[in-house]
C-alpha cells in the first residue's frame, strides 16, 4: 500500500504518507500550550503517522481567533512551544509541523462551543486587522508587518 511507504517532503523523510491535520483545540493559556496539548498531542504522536501538524498558531496577538489560541507572539510563547516540541520528539519519530495563522476579520471571537463566530465584547476583545478594498497607508504598513512575521 503506497500510503504506508516512506516518503520525502523536500528533504524531510517521513516514515509514511499519513498526516494528522491540524485541529483547533482552543486550550492555550496566554498563547502557551497547556496540559491538554501535552496529553492530546502525545496520543497523536503515538498513532504512527508520518507527520503531525500542530493546530493553528497565531503569529501576533491581533491574529488570534480567540483568547485560548496557541501563539508565537512573545519570548515566553516560544520557550513554552519549544518545551512541547522537545517533549513530543521523545515520544516518536513522527515529524512535526505547525500551522502558522492569522485570523483576519474573524479574530477576537468567543470560543466556538460558547457562541460560534461571535465577537468578544469590546472591553475584552481586540481590534482585528484584515484585507480591505479601501487603500490606506495603514493597510500597506500592516501588510508589510504581517508579511515579515510569516
Amino acid at each position: 500500500m503506497i500510503s504506508l511507504k516512506k516518503f520525502y517532503l523536500n528533504k524531510q523523510k517521513l516514515k509514511n504518507r499519513i498526516c494528522i491535520a491540524p485541529m483547533c483545540q482552543y486550550s492555550a493559556n496566554n498563547g502557551n500550550p497547556s496540559e491538554w496539548h501535552y496529553f492530546h498531542l502525545k496520543k497523536l504522536m503515538q498513532a504512527g503517522s508520518g507527520l503531525l501538524i500542530i493546530e493553528s498558531t497565531a503569529i501576533s496577538k491581533e491574529g488570534m481567533i480567540s483568547k485560548k489560541d496557541l501563539s508565537l507572539c512573545n519570548k515566553k510563547n516560544f520557550l513554552e512551544f519549544k518545551k512541547l516540541i522537545e517533549y513530543l520528539r521523545k515520544i516518536s519519530d513522527t515529524k512535526i509541523g505547525v500551522q502558522l495563522s492569522h485570523s483576519g476579520r474573524k479574530g477576537s471571537s468567543t470560543l466556538p462551543w460558547i457562541k460560534p463566530n461571535f465577537p468578544l465584547k469590546k472591553n475584552v476583545g481586540w481590534k482585528t486587522i484584515a484585507p480591505s478594498r479601501i487603500p490606506s497607508t495603514l493597510a500597506i504598513k500592516n501588510f508589510l508587518i504581517f508579511l515579515s512575521l510569516f
